[in-house]
């Protein structure tokens, strides 16, 4: 059986690259050209194509980030933009030939963090790929996205900011699921039978959970989202009620 074209998107750090390992180990699918290459960071890899990074970096460069800093060329992964102010114009015609091209190749599976604000340009090309929204709990998202901006992006992210990342992205993917059929994981419970479950049954084909770490990811279903500032929580329940 053919497996299913799936694209991966949820907010940097937050476990898309596993889950796109995973889906992707064993079925087949096309992960598009030029990966890029594994960091200290992804020490298994990022999955991730420069082709669909650098159209959806161009796109995303439109839009106007709320945070303190405009986010560098290749770093815009780390915007936060509100979803009401998510709107593109007409796609370049290049632009669209390589999106063609990028999703005619099937099974695919394309993965960027990006994809929570651009997959909407990306909509004539999908089809019936199924989209995997991948997420973790808010408050373990932020302390990575605190060390990582400090350590590779040189831009200072606190909790607020990293905070506000987290909750525009996912507020933004949430805005779009009423176009094509959407699955969110709580990547923290990859360890279990019903999302294994899921999962397999969503994209059609065993995916490759030897690759799944449990000792790196996984925890408790809304462990801290007491500590969380309202709006932020509001995001996360939503997102925990559809896993």
């Amino acid at each position: 059986m053919t497996p299913r074209s799936c694209v991966v998107l949820g907010c940097a750090r937050n476990g898309t690259s596993i889950s796109t390992a995973v889906i992707a180990g064993l079925a087949g699918h096309r992960l598009g050209p030029a990966l890029l290459p594994p960091d200290e960071w992804n020490r298994g890899g990022y999955f991730e194509s420069e082709p669909v990074n650098a159209i959806n970096d161009e796109l995303l460069g439109r839009l106007p980030s709320v945070t303190p800093w405009v986010p560098a060329p290749r770093h815009r992964y780390l915007s936060a933009v509100p979803a009401d102010r998510v709107a593109f114009g007409p796609v370049p015609e290049a632009m669209r030939g390589t999106m063609a091209e990028l999703t005619g190749q099937r099974p695919f599976c394309l993965k960027d963090p990006r994809f929570c604000y651009t997959l909407t340009a990306w909509e004539p090309y999908l089809d019936d790929a199924l989209r995997v929204c991948v997420f973790r709990d808010p408050q373990s998202a932020a302390r990575s996205l605190v060390r990582f901006g400090s350590e590779v992006s040189a831009v200072p992210i606190d909790r607020e900011i990293a905070l506000e990342i987290w909750r525009l992205a996912y507020a933004s993917a949430l805005s779009q699921v009423s176009r094509g059929e959407w699955l969110f994981v709580d990547v923290d419970t990859f360890g279990s039978a019903r999302t294994r479950k899921r999962l397999e049954a969503a994209i059609g084909a065993p995916p490759a959970w030897h690759l799944f770490d449990a000792r790196r990811v996984g925890g408790e279903p809304g462990r801290g989202r007491d500590d969380l500032p309202a709006s932020v929580r509001e995001v996360y329940d939503e997102l925990l009620a559809r896993s």
